[in-house]
């Protein structure tokens, strides 16, 4: 299975594909884990786990024992959080892999500094739609994660910040009315 995420990858990249490579494996501890590699024009612009919204490194999805893996296309521009890294790159680790099975966890280098957009690091920017997410949740539950990306699509954070803010407070006035959203977000403001 490491050969076909390997193929996949690659594939991604040489023909600069966007949608969500789905990675279907186990930990060490044995325990079955699925993580989402959203890729954009061959790019990753994420890795985490599917039910959770935090990212993960990429040594810890390098880590399972690949027990599935699909690539599904789409048109959608992914939201990035903070840094992560160049396919080249993973492709040279899965290159890399061990002979049990799992990839061979080489130490990464050391994390590049985020960029500064528009005055904000890249972490605050990936911090903001973290945040945005957990307010929004409260409200829709894990739909929360597609309003904060069609957010994202229309105003990014890293252009307009506030603008951003104002389109999240507009998804959960929806619900609870603007007042009570304008609320829900004042500690982002």
């Amino acid at each position: 299975m490491q050969d076909k995420l390997y193929q996949i990858l690659e594939s991604v990249y040489q023909e600069q594909k966007t949608g969500t490579i789905h990675l279907f494996g186990r930990s060490a501890e044995g325990r079955q884990l699925y993580h989402v590699i959203l890729v954009e024009a061959g790019q990753v612009r994420y890795i985490g786990r599917a039910s959770r919204p935090e990212p993960v490194s990429l040594a810890t999805v390098l880590e399972l024992e690949v027990t599935g893996v699909q690539f599904s296309p789409s048109r959608r521009n992914w939201m990035a959080q903070g840094s992560v890294p160049d396919v080249p790159a993973i492709l040279a680790q899965l290159k890399r892999q061990g002979a049990n099975g799992r990839f061979a966890a080489t130490p990464s280098p050391a994390a590049p500094q985020p960029r500064a957009i528009n005055g904000q690091a890249a972490a605050a920017v990936g911090n903001l739609r973290l945040e945005a997410v957990n307010v929004l949740q409260k409200l829709y539950g894990k739909s929360a994660y597609n309003l904060v990306a069609e957010v994202s699509q229309k105003t990014p954070p890293e252009r307009s910040p506030q603008q951003f803010i104002e389109g999240c407070i507009e998804q959960a006035a929806h619900a609870v009315g603007p007042e009570m959203a304008t609320e829900m977000f004042a500690h982002l403001r």
